[in-house]
């Protein structure tokens, strides 16, 4: 399938995709699968072909995720299919501002919400729009703090994005990743989830079914709280080792959610931790008690200093699955106690 052929869509399939956009238009959530089911019901659409529609949903367009519940949401691809050009021209925007911002050698490679917005002319609803866009994208660049309501306040570059050096529109940016994902067919264990997920069909003279599957991963969904640790971690241990990535993923969520708790910080790892959580002066606190107090800052700061530090400077191919499903579940705890502690 090539990434800039016009797609066909159904009047089925076109209602479906525009339901789940108007919902991430007007609430900026994925809407939940069960709430556009309902709505089709609404239009008359009976049961038998919602079955059957959900069930041949192209993952290439729309994905199933979980978070607080199974949730639908919509693939670059799938808004290219709706023509939905604003959101991905603004995708484009950011991802040239990142290519950019790499480009310039600096030392310092995060840009902020402002510059966003001075680059591609953004109100806050689009920029919204395009930070939950970004998520679902890999080696353009991540979050790297949030403001006090919530909203982006700037993303880290990602070393990888010269990948992306010569993408000037949307479906160039679409042709990239089909060549990047038909090049990880060359492996010796090809990814075939990958590549279901991005619409290509296996071209291998090997059948698939000849490579071992890669082993299950847990199930994240009941066991952590936290929507953005469960969406970003979810997908590493589905891939596989090296296991790293995921404890990684995992210290930077707590990291940019402290970050985003004090109101944003140029701080980073240990320092921002004795900043937040501080026994005399904190800014979040946890307790009352100055013993308990430091005792928080040191357990947040020990996650900062063993794991985060050492992982986003080295790899580390020691840790196994369970390593790091354990070391999710301890993020997710240190989160929710963050979510209780006073501002100050």
């Amino acid at each position: 399938m090539s990434a800039t052929a016009g797609v066909e869509l159904s009047d089925e399939q076109r209602q479906l995709l525009e339901l789940v956009y108007e919902h991430f238009d007007k609430t900026l959530e994925w809407p939940e699968a069960g709430l556009v089911k309902r709505q089709l019901y609404q239009r008359g659409y009976r049961k038998v072909v919602m079955d059957d529609l959900f069930t041949r949903l192209s993952p290439a367009l729309v994905r199933k995720v979980e978070f607080s519940g199974e949730r639908l949401r919509l693939t670059l691809r799938g808004f290219r299919a709706l023509n939905r050009m604003i959101e991905l021209n603004d995708f484009v925007c950011i991802l040239r501002l990142a290519v950019d911002r790499y480009g310039e050698h600096a030392a310092d490679t995060k840009f902020s919400a402002s510059d966003v917005v001075r680059r591609c002319g953004l109100d806050t609803h689009r920029l919204r729009k395009l930070d939950l866009l970004l998520e679902a994208e890999i080696y353009i660049a991540r979050s790297a703090g949030r403001g006090p309501d919530g909203g982006p306040f700037g993303w880290e570059v990602d070393d990888e994005v010269t990948r992306y050096q010569d993408v000037y529109d949307i479906d160039g940016y679409l042709e990239a990743r089909t060549r990047e994902i038909r090049a990880l067919a060359d492996a010796d264990i090809p990814p075939v989830h990958l590549l279901a997920a991005e619409g290509i069909e296996w071209q291998h003279p090997i059948e698939p079914a000849a490579f071992a599957a890669p082993a299950p991963a847990p199930d994240l969904g009941t066991s952590i709280a936290d929507d953005v640790l469960r969406s970003r971690c979810g997908d590493l241990l589905v891939l596989g080792a090296p296991f790293d990535r995921a404890i990684r993923e995992a210290a930077v969520v707590l990291e940019d959610r402290v970050r985003g708790a004090v109101g944003g910080s140029d701080r980073i790892g240990v320092p921002l931790i004795e900043f937040a959580f501080s026994a005399e002066n904190p800014k979040l606190r946890l307790s009352t008690n100055k013993r308990e107090q430091l005792g928080a800052m040191q357990l947040y700061a020990g996650v900062m200093a063993f794991f985060r530090n050492p992982t986003g400077h080295n790899l580390n191919d020691d840790y196994t699955r369970e390593d790091a499903v354990r070391f999710i579940a301890m993020v997710d705890l240190l989160l929710a106690l963050l979510g209780r502690a006073e501002r100050l």
